[in-house]
């Protein structure tokens, strides 16, 4: 046997500081102030729509091996006793290392204790944020118990490698240390008391004196990640392009003047950067939650450690450095999963990212919003977690956590209780219209591991929009042109995989163009993000006919095709567009020129009329991601047999109908599944040039009334 010293040790009190950062002061000399000319991450955007789970990539961590000597000993499972309430949690003593032993293999040894408290009680303890992995939990922690002593049998915990390595950092020298860790202080096995322990999460972590964040163990970037941290410990917080400034003596991305030794050490410093934050913590749905109900953050990377607010500012800045020296499309927006989630917990944290100028500040996000935004980064290992983990944000949305439920019966009822509490539709912005899914469900309910299939969405839920389309269902009443929210959905009760809606049929899809916009990006140049000239032309082809009442659409038909291209403008937080159509075909026209006098002048020596044309053109990148995954096509109005122009996903197909519903800002397109039948498919959202702010184009003989009932399977 092994001797177990100390186990009984005094509790770890939080008044004993870690490893204090700021003691080093590492002296830069200042550069001039860094031109942010590029794009700017979206503000109140925090994704790109277009990311993809599958492609991710992932830094690799050292692997931890099972220590031999665990095989010599048998172990008892640990045999956990029911909570006393469903307000009680379990709270893990960690106890320092095995000493008096001559045998060192016995640091390899974990051994704790479990209390259970109330939290009503407000225990003092820490809360471990990690990220479980997908190894098998084979790694013992010895549970201390009075029993032991008597029988000689060993009792354990199995953890996996990840948090083995955790609680080896973790232990405090001489003093026992109290720790909510999720894998260890709920019984896993019991679906019930993770049911209930799911819905102290959010209350779990608030408590807690601080949460420790665990990326891993160190690895070949320890130096350069130490030297950053230092850099940005050492310096109080500064303005965003301050820090930029600070931070661009540190990297290279692109410098010619330098020796290779320096371009290589900066090159490093960079890549370390990116390979920290492609480190799975931070792809994690648990830990969003984790964090941004958390008062004190401390991350964790091998014995490295750094505030969670340094990390924000050092990758804030680099991503600032990154997109003037490259572009947004080479930053860590795009190379890295983490650069996304911290921006997202910085905005979602009690009083948002602290910028006055932020348009997330003029807003409380929704449920909706929060989980459409977090889910493109984030990821969970159990199906359920997808909604669970946001269990805090849930407000006036009733979710109840069910792990013995079917998958498909949580996700659905997650849309449903979504919709009935919002009494809006906005939830068709993420539905799959026809792709496929591991679960099965209905059309309405997203598939939440692939939030936004096709991309951008005509009206993200929580962003800022000027659309009311469907209150011009409202008809002659003035209110159509004066209601600043849509028409509220009416919730009715059918079948748990049924929604029915209510609005009006105004048009069949009767073509559609033969390009469709696939996943590009602007820096491409937006003639080919757009092709107008060869969209231009497919249009006028199908309008030859004299008699396909297209007549409004022959007219300034490039301008027509631009604005639906763009939405009127979907993706700013203003519509319609702040420019003019005919402009923006003009700077586009423009644009090899405009970045020609940019590269050759700098952004400091421009003209003003030059000036102007760049942020036209920036603005135009921006509102260009809209038409990703997108189609232009025709509908033959249903009021007045005319033609209207719009854009859908680029799944629609011709005879889909076209429809304002009840609950939705935007048209949305719907599938009937049987000739005469009710029963339809949503296929997703559409903009409908003319039709998106309350009231018909003029023209149409559209009359009040004339609404159906659609089922929606």
């Amino acid at each position: 046997m092994f001797g177990f010293a100390g186990l009984m040790g005094q509790t770890f009190q939080l008044n004993q500081p870690f490893m204090d950062l700021g003691e080093t002061v590492v002296k830069g000399t200042d550069t001039a102030s860094v031109g942010l000319t590029s794009i700017s991450h979206h503000r109140g955007e925090t994704n790109r729509y277009t990311k993809s789970h599958s492609q991710r990539v992932v830094t690799q961590l050292p692997v931890t091996l099972r220590p031999s000597i665990f095989a010599a000993f048998e172990y008892d499972q640990y045999r956990y006793t029911k909570l006393a309430s469903d307000h009680s949690i379990r709270l893990l003593k960690l106890h320092p290392p095995a000493t008096g032993s001559p045998d060192s293999t016995t640091d390899d040894f974990i051994s704790c204790e479990l209390e259970e408290f109330a939290l009503a009680d407000n225990p003092k303890y820490e809360a471990l944020s990690y990220a479980w992995g997908v190894f098998p939990r084979d790694f013992p922690v010895v549970v201390v118990m009075p029993a032991m002593a008597r029988t000689g049998k060993i009792t354990a915990l199995f953890t996996n490698p990840s948090l083995y390595t955790a609680l080896k950092r973790l232990r405090h020298p001489t003093q026992t240390r109290a720790l909510w860790i999720d894998q260890l202080c709920i019984n896993q096995e019991d679906d019930d008391e993770k049911s209930k322990q799911v819905v102290l999460m959010a209350d779990i972590y608030k408590n807690a004196q601080r949460t420790v964040v665990w990326l891993g163990e160190e690895d070949g970037d320890k130096k350069v990640l130490s030297e950053m941290v230092e850099f940005f410990a050492s310096r109080p917080s500064k303005p965003e392009k301050q820090d930029a400034n600070l931070v661009k003596i540190m990297l290279d991305l692109g410098y010619t003047e330098n020796s290779p030794d320096d371009i290589t050490r900066r090159q490093w410093r960079h890549q370390a950067l990116v390979r920290l934050l492609n480190r799975s913590w931070f792809s994690r749905a648990w830990i969003f939650q984790e964090v941004v109900m958390s008062t004190q953050v401390l991350l964790i990377c091998g014995d490295l450690e750094m505030s969670l607010e340094n990390l924000m500012r050092l990758s804030n800045a680099v991503f600032l450095v990154e997109q003037e020296e490259q572009g947004y499309a080479h930053s860590l927006t795009t190379s890295t999963t983490g650069f996304d989630t911290l921006y997202l917990i910085k905005h979602s944290k009690p009083g948002g990212c602290g910028d006055p100028e932020c348009e997330r500040r003029n807003f409380k996000p929704g449920f909706l919003g929060l989980l459409m935004q977090a889910l493109q980064q984030l990821e969970a290992t159990i199906p359920h977690d997808l909604i669970y983990t946001f269990m805090a944000f849930r407000e006036d949305v009733i979710i109840i956590p069910d792990y013995k439920a079917p998958v498909s019966l949580c996700w659905t009822d997650a849309a449903k209780n979504i919709i009935i509490a919002t009494k809006s539709l906005d939830i068709f912005s993420a539905v799959r219209g026809d792709e496929p899914c591991s679960v099965s469900l209905p059309s309405w309910v997203p598939d939440w591991s692939k939030c936004y299939p096709y991309a951008r969405p005509i009206c993200a839920p929580d962003f800022k929009s000027d659309f009311k389309a469907c209150n011009a269902l409202l008809g002659d009443n003035h209110k159509s042109h004066t209601l600043e929210t849509a028409c509220p959905h009416i919730w009715e009760d059918a079948s748990p995989d049924v929604l029915i809606v209510t609005g009006k049929v105004i048009g069949v899809i009767s073509w559609l163009s033969p390009l469709s916009f696939e996943t590009t990006y602007y820096r491409e140049g937006l003639k080919s993000v757009f092709s107008l000239d060869q969209q231009v032309r497919f249009l006028k082809r199908c309008l030859v006919n004299p008699s396909s009442n297209a007549q409004h659409l022959r007219q300034d038909t490039e301008e027509r095709v631009m604005r639906t291209m763009l939405a009127d403008g979907a993706f700013g937080h203003n519509q319609p567009l702040a420019v003019s159509p005919q402009k923006i075909i003009q700077i586009c026209s423009e644009e090899e020129e405009i970045e020609t006098e940019l590269r050759k002048v700098g952004s400091v020596l421009l003209s003003e009329e030059i000036t102007q044309k760049k942020e036209i053109l920036d603005r135009c990148r921006q509102w260009s991601l809209v038409v990703q995954q997108k189609r232009l096509f025709l509908c033959q109005g249903s009021e007045g047999g005319l033609l209207d122009l719009g854009l859908a996903p680029k799944v629609v197909k011709k005879g889909d109908l076209v429809c304002l519903l009840h609950g939705s800002k935007v048209p949305c397109v719907l599938r009937s599944l049987d000739e005469g039948d009710a029963w339809y498919r949503v296929i997703g959202q559409c903009y409908l040039d003319e039709w998106m702010y309350g009231s018909p184009p003029l023209g149409r003989n559209w009359s009040s009334g004339g609404e159906q009932k659609f089922v929606l399977v």
